[in-house]
């Protein structure tokens, strides 16, 4: 019986393996996309850089050829109609954004656990390699990540969301951190015991933990700093290592929404102002 693949998936992240083990990310740490399986047989894909540059214009069709190659650059989507071969499905493109697939057949071996589908091209010296899950069960884990986030950070869940920047921190998580170890961590969280206990709990079953302890605090800095820090190198050696993994702004958004700035009562120099009037009163020290 054919595996099915039918529904809608999010991207997780996507990345180009090399045959000397290096991997690069043509769309940065947070690409974002969305993967169609129709129930007639019908696909569409597209991914995007998440922080794609704006065109000088209000036609879509318009720009300089400068501003339009950077935008085409930043995206890769194309529909047709698919059919699943054992542990392969073959994507037969009607039209594609990249004009050299328009009319041709794309093969991608794959590998399917449970709410999770790792999309391969074939071997080659370079195997780009794309990691989605079900929306549904995207949509279940971004909220969880959302929960845990506002566990360790003290800031409330509408608060982060407010800053627009969750799914990347999500996004970013997925991409540098081997497979598996943010699924470790939202289930280490699920475990938590409520009430009076869980403050405690928080500390042993998480931050001490000498897998998922240097990755939750690596998490607060990047709710509170916008920032990642490499791994520690014992970590690294035991669990893997990301050319990702170093020390690093993760955005210009990440920073400018960093909590450091609301906890502190301040603004990112040279960005975002508090606005008038926000030191007629002193700071409160509750939030």
């Amino acid at each position: 019986m054919a595996v099915d693949l039918r529904g809608t998936w999010r991207l997780l992240s996507w990345r180009r393996v090399a045959q000397d083990g290096s991997i690069t990310y043509p769309f940065g740490d947070d690409a974002a996309g969305i993967l169609m399986y129709g129930g007639d047989g019908r696909m569409a894909v597209q991914m995007t850089a998440s922080r794609r540059p704006g065109l000088p214009t209000s036609d879509p069709l318009g720009g300089d050829a400068e501003s339009r190659a950077a935008a085409y650059s930043t995206c890769l989507a194309y529909f047709g109609s698919y059919e699943v071969q054992r542990d392969s499905v073959v994507h037969r493109i009607d039209a594609s954004l990249y004009p050299n697939w328009s009319g041709a057949e794309q093969v991608r071996p794959f590998t399917l656990d449970g709410d999770r589908l790792v999309l391969r091209t074939p071997p080659a010296a370079v195997v780009n390699e794309m990691a989605w899950m079900r929306e549904e069960a995207a949509r279940a884990r971004a909220a969880r990540f959302l929960d845990l986030s506002a566990l360790l950070t003290g800031f409330g869940r509408l608060q982060l969301l407010g800053t627009g920047v969750a799914d990347g921190h999500l996004r970013a998580l997925d991409a540098v951190l081997p497979a598996g170890t943010v699924e470790e961590l939202l289930a280490a969280y699920k475990r938590l015991p409520a009430g009076a206990e869980r403050e405690a709990a928080v500390v042993s079953t998480l931050l001490d933990d000498p897998k998922l302890g240097p990755v939750a605090q690596n998490l607060i800095r990047m709710w509170y700093c916008g920032t990642w820090s490499r791994l520690p190198d014992a970590w690294r050696a035991a669990y893997g290592a990301s050319p990702l993994d170093n020390d690093r702004v993760l955005s210009v958004e990440a920073y400018q929404a960093a909590l450091q700035w609301v906890a502190a009562g301040a603004h990112p120099p040279g960005a975002r102002q508090q606005g008038f009037g926000s030191w007629a009163e002193p700071p409160r020290e509750e939030r």
